[in-house]
């Protein structure tokens, strides 16, 4: 993602959402391009997976898949 003001406030919300325990997930959907970036907790560490243009996410924990389709309609 580009360095927009908005974009750095959302890096910094997305590092405060990473201190809190109970959260598992950490999706950031871009409005200016299509890229969605999930961010999932493995035990201590945290994995970020980048989609754009087209694919699914699956959220295993809420038991939940996400397509890129879907989050960019309408």
């Amino acid at each position: 993602m580009s360095s927009s003001p908005g974009k750095t406030n959302s890096r910094k919300k997305r590092a405060d959402y990473a201190l809190i325990p109970s959260v598992q997930y950490i999706l950031l959907v871009d409005v200016e391009e299509r890229r969605v970036e999930l961010d999932r907790r493995e035990g201590e560490d945290w994995i970020r997976e980048t989609l754009t243009d087209e694919g699914e996410l699956d959220l295993t924990r809420l038991d939940v898949t996400l397509d890129m389709d879907d989050i960019y309609a309408g």
